[in-house]
């Protein structure tokens, strides 16, 4: 049989390909975010948006996740009311099959346990104290609301975060995220929001 260059310049590249895949790092953590415009009580004139992730540690079991929103320049992003959240802010199974259950809070300066985490942070840790915990894998439905207008839906590289015993990583979201642009209005709404904190 007689193979051409063209032929085996496209096996070669075949080749690079699949050895790449087999030797790409698997992420520990990843998940996908939607949004919608719900007008729920107590969030009225609020995009709420939900993520849905995946982590596996092969090791130590989950202490908390973050959301880093990559809103630095925004003037607005550490302002009372741009974030808020449901109370609790998600749930996910745990390790013995009962839920655990999640509230979020916002950092405006990131979060000190992520290395290099400087910016506008979401986070969202477990409740301890009813006695169900996540395990070393797992999934969690985890939702805050934002006066901010969805991004168009895209791959934030590296912007879910894991800390997991002394251990941190970062892996991949698909989907939207709140941007600086508000409607007159949110920016009614903000308003009030706002007035409740002076």
């Amino acid at each position: 049989m007689t193979v051409t260059l063209r032929t085996w310049t496209r096996m070669l590249i075949l080749t690079a390909l699949l050895f790449a895949a087999a030797t790409a790092p698997a992420q520990v953590i990843w998940g996908t975010s939607s949004a919608t415009y719900p007008n729920d009580p107590g969030f009225e004139g609020m995009w709420k948006y939900c993520l849905e992730i995946e982590w596996d540690t092969s090791g130590h079991a989950l202490s908390h996740t973050t959301l880093f929103i990559g809103l630095e320049v925004c003037p607005l992003f550490c302002d009372p009311g741009f974030f808020m959240f449901p109370e609790p802010a998600g749930s996910g199974p745990g390790e013995d099959g009962c839920t655990v259950i999640y509230y979020g809070s916002f950092l405006c300066y990131g979060d000190p346990t992520m290395p290099g985490d400087e910016g506008p942070t979401i986070k969202f840790e477990y409740d301890e104290e009813i006695g169900c915990e996540p395990g070393p894998t797992g999934t969690a439905t985890l939702c805050f609301y934002s006066i901010g207008f969805p991004t168009e839906p895209d791959i934030f590289l590296d912007y879910l975060g894991i800390k997991h015993g002394t251990d941190t990583d970062t892996g991949d979201l698909e989907g939207v995220l709140p941007t600086c642009v508000i409607s007159p209005v949110q920016a009614r709404s903000w308003g009030s929001v706002k007035a409740l904190y002076r």
